[in-house]
């Protein structure tokens, strides 16, 4: 269960952005369902020690208020997935929402180390190199990161027919969701694409202070409607969150998967809980595929 001992360190470092005594907790409810599952010589987790997977996906959501919306809407979009799966075509089919992510997932863990690193540099300085550092950070993220990540909704959205109820723009954005209109039609871009596609068309300017820098995006070109600032301050929180964000969101992927193996491996089959899937969709979906929770 290498899914779960990722999910656990992930607890651990909320202590830093929320209150520590409730990610201290989960780790160790987290880490006593590991125990058993390493010990277990076959069904033997009851529902509500499953449901426990369950539940520190919605700990998440109301844990972190800066990002609840988006995770909150992410937490529902792989809910409502799960309905659909179970159809029993939809369920043959199966589904593996970390298929895009896999794919780059060495690139993304290549970006994101790079990234920190550079943007603990730049917290303690103050001139030009680290502005130009950050920007260059923020687009190999951009690039690795959001790009897996909206591709991986797009799909499921699409796939699904939920393009009505669910906005992966939305979703993955720091703040807010950014217009882009292209032959009269409007489309959407993330606030955190936004920011490189600025940076790479030098719609922006920028101050140096003595003690700290400013930046202002203005891009209009290609039918973009852009216009935000920054100060550094405002710039290293807007980064920190994107990165709790899309943390958050792959976290949640690693949650759907450790409950499928938990519900057909490990699950000792008493009670029939409202957050598992029937077992007709159990036997149906692939051995690789994903089993999502009913709505809550």
């Amino acid at each position: 269960m290498d899914d779960l001992a990722f999910v656990i360190a992930f607890a651990r470092n909320l202590g830093t952005v929320t209150d520590p005594s409730v990610p201290a907790a989960w780790v160790a409810v987290l880490e006593s369902l590991r125990n058993k599952v390493n010990l277990a010589a076959g069904p033997s987790l009851s529902e509500p020690e499953i449901r426990r997977v369950f539940e520190f996906g919605q700990t998440l959501i109301t844990g972190i208020p800066d990002i609840a919306s988006q995770l909150s809407a992410f937490w529902s979009l792989h809910e409502a997935i799960g309905a659909r799966l179970q159809d029993p075509v939809e369920a043959e089919r199966g589904y593996q929402p970390e298929q895009h992510i896999a794919q780059l997932s060495q690139r993304i863990e290549n970006a994101d180390r790079f990234a920190m690193a550079v943007v603990r540099e730049a917290h303690q300085s103050k001139g030009l190199l680290a502005l130009g550092a950050v920007l260059m950070v923020h687009v190999a993220r951009v690039d690795t990161i959001e790009f897996a990540l909206m591709r991986q909704l797009g799909d499921a959205v699409k796939r699904f027919k939920l393009e009505a109820e669910f906005d992966p723009a939305a979703m993955c954005s720091v703040e807010e969701k950014v217009p882009l209109r292209r032959r009269g039609k409007t489309e959407w871009r993330t606030d955190v694409r936004a920011i490189p596609d600025a940076a790479a068309h030098f719609k922006f300017s920028f101050e140096i202070g003595p003690n700290d820098w400013s930046i202002e995006f203005s891009n209009y070109e290609r039918g973009y409607q852009f216009d935000r600032k920054f100060t550094q301050k405002e710039l290293m929180r807007f980064f920190d969150t994107h990165t709790l964000l899309y943390k958050s969101q792959l976290i949640m992927l690693k949650l759907t998967m450790i409950l499928h193996v938990l519900v057909t491996h490990f699950w000792d089959g008493r009670g029939r809980g409202r957050h598992f899937p029937s077992a007709d969709a159990i036997d149906r979906a692939p051995a690789d595929g994903q089993i999502f929770p009913e709505g809550s």
